[in-house]
């Protein structure tokens, strides 16, 4: 727990060390990341001395160096066949990451251009970034450290996988890593028919989370570990009452919105939950106030002012995705469907009725976890409902881990294999099929219209938007240029009322007598126009095409459409 502390406030110190001097620069200039690295360092160093050096890890058998070696299959095929570049090609690993990666790879390349701070966002100019930067922010750290571009991503997938699995095994031991890698209910049990083992957990809602989650959501490298290293301390603390919090406990919890909201959010209900619950309220109360106002700060920030959200709607049926929510249930939860809710109430007739003190520590974390479930379940809290599951994630990991420590642990062993082949077969085919995708990877941009982007974007400051054809792998959005407006699926989840613009920007980019207004309306001085706007406006009358031509390449012809910003 030493290393990963130190790890993580590396990580995290350095981070808001570079956040808050760009601020205070009002750019993202080179000496902000070397002042990152410094406090980062120093942070670090301070933070594994403060750790206390006697610490208990559980030592793996034969079952538990078999689930380390799934892990580190998939920790090692995610980071080093996470993208690359093959030929003319610019190529991801999975297809689940083809819109996520390219949204990282954006906010990474958009930030390497040293924007002004606060920046906006490049997908949609108009308005301020109201993403969590933290993991961007630290893969330029990386890539002016020394690393490649590519490298710096692998790199940080390799860290932040490798911290998560192992602050798992902390957290829970080999059921908890398990519980990580194969979550999964009967989908999988379909390759007992025979056939190619497939990722059969796809088609259900609640997908494989290494493949589904820790695969596209990058926040998660930072915030997996650091979360699961926080439910390690507050269990000593809160639950077990020994000891008493300290500075890195706070650094780490009021510091998570910066790298994914959800997780803080996560976090935050379990603290509630248990100050509701009478549990350690002091202790408690001391510590929330300690973090409330850096970490309050961070989330009004990432989120213009507490503006980015909406969506929050009653949807019990969500989960069946319109068919029935009883068989999606089932096939997506398989066995814990019926074991979770058991051993809640299992858990709460050993409280209740025989006061064992160890049901106390597992009631902590039971039944928040199963709680959060069942509301993320009924509740969507934002546009797009699958983003329910990044909750539904730490209610997972709170809940699942107790049915070893509170129930398997006392079964006769006989018994054990067939219950953990139940728990666990589906999600690992599921995990293991994902792993066994093409290695050819798939495309998401062509190098040639990448570097002939990039030679466009440095004839124009890096503040000014291009109107363009809203697509998630638009050439100059991966060369770190912003756009009037990106992929719309991602406007749309991140919680961004872009409509209005769309039409705006439909009619500019279809060049009908009333493109000038159009483009007074979206305040925007350059217009693109590639194959992407080829295929996406092919009716287009190119109302336009006679203005000035600012550059024209393999990738498209730049116009500017406005001269000194009026028409």
């Amino acid at each position: 727990m030493k290393a990963m502390a130190a790890v993580l406030v590396l990580i995290s110190a350095g981070v808001m060390a570079v956040l808050l001097a760009a601020l205070l620069a009002g750019t993202l200039a080179p000496w902000t990341i070397g002042l990152g690295w410094v406090i980062g360092a120093a942070a670090a160093a301070a933070a594994w001395r403060a750790q206390r050096s006697e610490d208990r890890w559980e030592q793996p058998g034969p079952l538990g160096w078999f689930i380390l070696a799934c892990a580190a299959l998939f920790v090692l095929r995610t980071s080093f066949w996470l993208a690359w570049e093959q030929g003319a090609d610019l190529r991801v690993g999975s297809p689940k990451n083809l819109g996520d990666f390219a949204l990282h790879f954006v906010h990474v390349a958009f930030l390497e251009r040293a924007p002004a701070f606060w920046p906006l966002n490049p997908i949609a100019a108009a308005d301020p970034l109201t993403y969590p930067p933290g993991m961007a922010l630290w893969t330029v750290m990386l890539d002016r450290a020394g690393f490649s571009l590519f490298g710096a991503f692998a790199f940080g997938s390799l860290l932040g996988l490798g911290l998560g699995v192992a602050a798992c095994w902390r957290w829970g031991g080999a059921f908890a890593v398990a519980v990580l890698l194969c979550n999964g209910g009967l989908a999988g049990w379909a390759a007992l028919q025979g056939g190619a083992w497939i990722d059969f957990q796809d088609g259900q809602v609640w997908k494989n989370i290494p493949h589904a989650m820790l695969t596209t959501q990058r926040g998660l490298l930072y915030a997996l570990p650091a979360g699961l290293w926080l439910l390690v301390r507050w269990r000593e603390v809160f639950v077990r009452a020994q000891g008493a919090w300290g500075w890195t406990d706070w650094w780490l919890y009021c510091t998570l919105p910066l790298f994914h909201a959800h997780t803080f959010l996560a976090l935050s209900l379990l603290l509630g939950v248990w100050f509701l619950a009478g549990l350690s309220r002091r202790a408690l109360l001391g510590y929330v106030g300690a973090a409330f106002p850096v970490a309050a700060l961070l989330l009004w920030q990432v989120t213009n002012g507490f503006a980015v959200g909406g969506g929050l709607r009653w949807d019990p049926g969500w989960i069946g995705e319109g068919g029935s929510v009883v068989k999606s249930l089932i096939f997506s939860y398989g066995a814990w469907l019926a074991v979770l809710p058991a051993l809640a109430l299992l858990t709460g007739w050993r409280w209740w009725r025989r006061r064992e003190p160890a049901a106390r520590e597992t009631a902590a974390f039971l039944w928040p976890g199963c709680g959060l479930l069942g509301i993320c379940g009924l509740v969507v809290f934002q546009p797009w409902a699958w983003d329910n599951t990044k909750l539904m994630l730490w209610g997972w990991l709170l809940a699942a881990p107790m049915v070893w420590q509170s129930w398997l642990v006392d079964v006769v062993r006989a018994w054990r294999a067939p219950v953990l082949f139940a728990l666990f077969f589906s999600g690992w085919v599921s995990l293991i099929g994902g792993l066994l995708a093409s290695r050819e990877g798939y495309g998401i941009a062509n190098r040639v219209e990448l570097s002939d982007a990039r030679m466009a974007a440095r004839q124009l400051r890096v503040d000014e938007p291009v109107a363009a054809a809203p697509d998630y792998n638009h050439v100059l959005l991966l060369a770190g240029q912003p756009l009037v407006l990106g992929y719309d699926g991602h406007l749309w989840s991140h919680g961004i009322d872009y409509r209005a613009r769309m039409g705006q920007l439909e009619a500019l980019m279809h060049g009908g007598p009333d493109w000038r207004e159009r483009a007074d309306e979206l305040d925007v001085d350059y217009l693109f126009w590639g194959l992407k706007e080829e295929q996406r406006f092919p009716g287009s009358v190119k109302g336009w095409s006679g203005e000035a031509v600012v550059h024209r390449g393999p990738a498209g012809t730049l116009y500017r459409i406005r001269q000194d910003g009026a028409p």
